[in-house]
């Protein structure tokens, strides 16, 4: 739905842009008024105004300007007409994305909610898929293990033989989890710094061996 606008030209701003169908840069034109933040576009063809013209003009509701209805009047009018109207008519609102929330106010809440996103990707989901991933593939290499008679039960009984299987996964996962989270590639670089945390390497970062006492080999 198209309105017409009125007042006096305040500034007027050229960008240049790359045009991909013409395959060159071209001027893309706007301008304010004064006393309205609102930016008016008129696509690349350069508003008939200057700065400090009073002019008339048609344009949607999304600024952009029918170029062939600005027309040129007497400053002093327009500026005259311009209060009269805002003092008859109720005040222009902020453009509204939905829910009576300003574009503004939009893309700000958008621009906060993909930041908690993102720290809850790089908190969350991150360690979760890695450690899913790490798990799978320490139940394939325990299964394997098993397959080709790498691990040794020796006079395990049945119940015995499930809870080692239980911790020999839990342990691989573990390792692999700490390898795909980057732990190990820390503390060979706290090594080669000869920083002093890396003296005595803390439970998370010891290298895992699998097996719970040294009589049950892989």
């Amino acid at each position: 739905m198209s309105s017409r606008e009125q007042g006096v030209v305040r500034t007027i701003s050229t960008k240049e842009w790359y045009d991909d169908k013409k395959g060159q840069n071209i001027n893309l034109y706007s301008f304010q008024l004064e006393g309205n933040n609102r930016w008016f576009r008129t696509g690349t063809n350069r508003p008939s105004c200057n700065q400090g013209d009073s002019i008339s003009f048609m344009c949607n509701e999304k600024g952009n300007v029918d170029v062939r209805s600005i027309q040129k009047g007497d400053q002093t009018a327009a500026l005259l007409q311009g209060t009269q109207a805002r003092d008859l008519q109720p005040q222009r609102q902020p453009v509204s994305s939905g829910g009576g929330q300003s574009r503004d106010g939009y893309w700000a809440a958008k621009e906060e909610n993909d930041k908690k996103k993102d720290a809850r990707y790089q908190e969350q989901d991150i360690p979760r898929m890695s450690f899913s991933a790490s798990q799978d593939r320490a139940v394939n290499l325990v299964a394997a293990a098993l397959e080709h008679d790498c691990l040794s039960f020796g006079n395990m009984k049945k119940g015995e033989k499930l809870d080692y299987l239980l911790g020999c996964v839990d342990e691989v996962t573990d390792r692999f989890l700490m390898q795909s989270m980057g732990a190990g590639d820390r503390y060979k670089q706290l090594l080669n710094e000869g920083s002093s945390e890396a003296e005595q390497p803390s439970a998370d970062t010891n290298e895992f061996v699998i097996g719970h006492n040294d009589s049950q080999d892989w």
